[in-house]
């Protein structure tokens, strides 16, 4: 009986093991199964930055002296790790934007997308690199010709709020 309430156990401390350094981002079997695949889709899988590292280390070894990095999702995350020459925003201005043609890294939250403008960048072609694990993509890096409006206005995503019309209660 020991045994056999013991191997779910095992399960998910094998499932676990295989997933670090991203432990974090695991799944349950059960809802795996409710959606195969890429689970960002569904879940936030990437909720604590810690595939940042790894984005990190990428931006470190590829991008040139200087570049600018535009971090729309929690970009304390990746700062520490970032070498002292790359500059990471939250958001830029529109005038900075259109001359420094900036790095762009999130974490996969598509929940976040549409309201930060990432919906936009994600369809305008592949990352240039991305962390995946067998659950799903963790975090990407884009390089996009032109930045979408909401990663450029003043008050950015931090202080980002729905129009008036998409509150509840409130009148069109």
């Amino acid at each position: 009986a020991a045994a056999a309430l013991a191997l779910p156990a095992l399960a998910i401390v094998v499932d676990v093991a295989r997933l670090h350094p991203y432990q974090d981002a695991y799944l349950a079997s059960p809802l795996r199964r409710l959606q195969p695949g890429a689970s960002e889709r569904m879940f936030e899988i990437e909720y604590w930055g810690g595939s940042y590292r790894a984005v990190a280390q990428w931006l470190n070894e590829h991008a040139e002296p200087g570049a600018t990095v535009l971090v729309p999702i929690a970009p304390h995350c990746l700062e520490p790790y970032l070498r002292s020459d790359l500059t990471a925003h939250e958001r830029l201005r529109p005038r900075v934007a259109s001359r420094e043609h900036p790095y762009v890294v999130f974490m996969t939250r598509e929940a976040w997308y549409r309201p930060l403008g990432l919906d936009r960048v994600a369809a305008a072609g592949p990352p240039l690199h991305s962390v995946r694990t067998s659950l799903g993509t963790l975090a990407v890096v884009y390089r996009p010709d032109q930045l979408p409006g909401p990663l450029t206005r003043p008050g950015g995503p931090r202080s980002w709020r729905p129009p008036r019309s998409d509150r509840p209660g409130q009148r069109r």
